[in-house]
């Protein structure tokens, strides 16, 4: 092949390369156009059904987590009389615990790559504080400086989306969802960091709501809007939500979302009919992954007593995920049975406690974890200690003074699970919570019985009590078995 042909096919190479580039550019541009175009239609009916379609809708109350009262005074099992036959194999045929300690993933700042220093031409940097964790938002002097209405309703509502809906939204949008995939946030977790971000820049709360919804639709959450004296922020939940105000629309249950701290009870009120196309996503409270907010560490240090030792153990936590917990939804056990918990705390308890039980069989091993959640607690009832119902995280039960039965099993389920590999659940009694542990060999006691299997009952708030005893009060009643993963 000659070099006038090597250089021919050269040059057409490169002028076809040329062309194909110019015709892939006018295809991007022709796209980005008729997308805005779809976007700016789709955004102008919404605009128009929030202008129109209203209905006023009655509110409802959740139901309560607890079909009885939680008990008051705790019960201590040594002044319980009770026939005792022991273990239903020698103790000495009795495997010791097995475990490997889990691998915690760092969640703290330390851990963390800096925001994205990326800034659009209209847009600026607006810096917030999320639980002490600095956040970057890219955002637009046009929406920083949006006007907040001297009443809200349907028509200053509707204003708000057109409005907004016309300006350069998607920085703004892209932003908080980088910064939600770099702090580890769930769904929860993003509404509020988009709630906080709201109230910092508009230090109104109804202006808060409605960036909020704005900014879920957008990325594709079912949300609504309502309002009657304020403006009132709306979600489905995939879990129950207890003790919440909510309203039936089209089949859904919409909670009345409380972001800033409790779930407020609004009543009646006036939302949209109809919904924005494809926003179909429903919040979840589920947590797969800890937050990872800065540290701001406090140390706190427990003791207790087994078989005449004496047994310290101090545990590192960090208060700004207390302070994320402190106002967290009502919600299924199974979710903080199933939550992990930050490596902050995590690695140190587990360590602490492994030292003790190590070479330990399983029964001994699990009577001093029991030992250890109750009592090196004090109790108290939710109510008395915060004016509400309240289940808590495990970090919560080591940060807060005081806790009650659910706290101490979903705690004692978690170091169960870790320290022994033993299967355990939850045990949902009227106005009580317990655990059921399934032993690898047959274990004398009080249990139950769950697809065929004994699971013997182990109650982290019985005082004193060891593996197989049931508090008096609840022999005999029938418990819900709250799965553990």
């Amino acid at each position: 092949m000659t070099k006038k042909i090597v250089f021919s096919i050269f040059f057409l190479s490169i002028l076809l390369t040329d062309v194909l580039a110019q015709d892939f550019e006018e295809w991007r541009r022709q796209y980005l156009q008729e997308y805005q175009q779809f976007r700016d239609q789709r955004d102008s009916l919404f605009t128009d059904m929030l202008n129109r379609h209203w209905a006023q809708f009655e509110a409802f109350k959740a139901g309560e987590a607890w079909e009885e009262p939680k008990i008051e005074q705790i019960p201590d099992a040594t002044t319980v009389e009770r026939p005792r036959s022991g273990a239903a194999v020698p103790e000495d045929q009795i495997p010791p615990v097995r475990f490997d300690l889990p691998e915690f993933t760092p969640d703290e700042a330390l851990a963390l790559p800096p925001s994205p220093p990326r800034v659009s031409e209209t847009s600026i940097l607006f810096e917030a504080g999320f639980y002490n964790q600095e956040v970057r938002i890219e955002l637009s002097n046009e929406i920083k400086d949006l006007e907040i209405p001297n009443e809200f309703n349907r028509n200053t509502i509707a204003g708000f989306w057109d409005e907004i809906s016309r300006l350069d939204y998607q920085p703004l949008i892209e932003s908080f969802n980088d910064e939600r995939t770099r702090l580890g946030l769930n769904d929860w977790g993003y509404a509020k960091l988009l709630h906080q971000s709201a109230m910092e820049i508009y230090n109104n709360a109804s202006m808060a709501n409605l960036f909020t919804w704005f900014s879920l639709t957008k990325s594709g959450y079912d949300v609504r809007i309502g309002y009657k004296d304020n403006v009132y922020l709306l979600l489905p939940v995939q879990e129950t939500i207890f003790a919440a105000s909510f309203y039936e629309i089209e089949g859904k249950q919409y909670y009345v979302a409380g972001l800033g701290s409790t779930h407020p009870q609004a009543g009646a009120l006036f939302t949209y009919e109809g919904s924005y196309p494809d926003a179909e996503n429903v919040i979840s409270t589920n947590i797969s992954e800890i937050p990872r907010f800065s540290r701001e560490i406090l140390h706190r240090t427990l003791s207790f007593s087994y078989a005449g030792e004496d047994y310290e153990i101090t545990v590192p936590i960090n208060q700004n995920l207390i302070s994320f917990y402190e106002y967290y939804p009502q919600t299924d056990f199974e979710v903080y049975f199933n939550a992990p918990v930050s490596s902050t705390t995590g690695e140190t308890l587990l360590k602490e406690l492994a030292e003790i039980i190590k070479d330990k069989s399983e029964t001994e091993a699990v009577n001093i974890l029991l030992r250890f959640v109750q009592t090196s607690f004090n109790y108290k009832v939710d109510p008395e200690q915060f004016g509400r119902e309240k289940p808590m995280f495990p970090e919560e039960t080591l940060y807060y003074p005081y806790s009650d039965c659910e706290d101490r099993a979903i705690l004692f389920s978690f170091l169960v699970r870790h320290l022994t590999g033993l299967d355990v659940v939850g045990l949902h009694y009227p106005g009580h919570v317990a655990t059921a542990v399934k032993f690898n060999v047959p274990v004398d006691g009080d249990a139950v019985v769950i697809n065929g299997e004994r699971w013997l009952i182990a109650d982290p708030t019985y005082i004193h009590a060891t593996i197989g005893m049931e508090m008096p009060d609840f022999q005999g009643k029938e418990a819900k078995i709250i799965s553990v993963r």
